[in-house]
């Protein structure tokens, strides 16, 4: 088996600090019943649909994928889960897991590091790379369906002659890449930009989770709830679970943010301050 400390994941899920714009009285009047209902069931879908894919990707059959979501929506949370579970089964060798702000030299290194057949690269919320055409050729080789994906770095320079990293190599590993951007919308817009967006999601999966504004990221957050074990992982028992969603309900219109770092931030309210923890939460999270 592979020792785990070569499974190399940042938890970010809890660190994140994840702001959307809270829901207007009119906007949560405007959704009907049927609306909300079908909204829900799609983003289900999608989401069911990431599992298979990402399952896929960290078992070696699907060499890349592009995930787009809202910040909070959960993510990075199954992205780690699922690279975690597969560590141990064997199926992947390490993850890298790559989060913020990163160079595309710093891309090409990662991609030299983790370039071998169970090697997995997590690039996750390091959308600064959309504005570096260098960043994009790398992405564009690495994240390519094709048999062989060869990466290059056109200037060698004393870190690579001192690590013996050559110009140019074949990457056998694979991407998940998570972002925020919403790259249907980033092509349509038709900047200098667009063709390389094109380019990346003609080369591999590409999946919008259609979770981008503040009432879909809501959904969401109540179908994670409801379908993992997060609450109880935080501490919560049932009674207390249901009683933190529905304050959320009651109070989404006043949020300052929604996310899955809500139901983390809620959870230690409930923990810290008792029968007062409703008090806590409209002082520190409603504006």
């Amino acid at each position: 088996g592979v020792n785990r400390i070569d499974c190399v994941i940042e938890r970010n899920i809890n660190q994140d600090t994840v702001e959307s714009v809270a829901l207007t009285k009119e906007e949560l009047q405007a959704m009907t019943a049927e609306e909300n209902a079908k909204l829900e069931a799609e983003i289900s879908k999608r989401f069911r649909v990431m599992n298979t894919i990402l399952k896929g990707v960290v078992e070696g059959d699907i060499p890349s994928v592009i995930i787009s979501g809202a910040p909070g929506c959960g993510k990075s949370f199954t992205v780690e889960k699922m690279a975690e579970d597969a560590i141990i089964d064997g199926n992947l060798s390490k993850v890298h897991h790559i989060k913020g702000k990163l160079s595309a030299f710093a891309l090409f290194l990662a991609m030299w590091d983790n370039r071998d057949k169970g090697d997995l690269i997590v690039i996750d919320d390091a959308d600064s790379i959309f504005e570096d055409q260098d960043a994009f050729n790398i992405l564009k080789a690495a994240l390519d369906s094709g048999a062989r994906r060869t990466v290059h770095w056109a200037t060698m320079n004393s870190h690579m002659q001192d690590h013996d990293i050559p110009q140019s190599f074949d990457f056998k590993g694979s991407v998940i890449f998570l972002t925020n951007k919403d790259f249907n919308r980033e092509i349509d817009r038709n900047s200098r930009m667009s063709p390389h967006f094109k380019a990346l999601v003609s080369r591999c999966g590409y999946l919008d989770l259609k979770v981008h504004q503040a009432h879909e990221i809501l959904i969401r957050v109540k179908q994670v709830v409801k379908e993992s074990d997060l609450m109880m992982n935080l501490g919560l028992d049932e009674s207390k679970a249901e009683e933190v969603v529905g304050w959320i309900d009651e109070n989404v219109g006043r949020m300052r943010e929604v996310s899955i770092r809500t139901i983390n931030k809620l959870a230690g309210y409930v923990k810290s301050c008792g029968d007062e923890w409703k008090d806590m939460a409209e002082v520190m999270m409603l504006k």
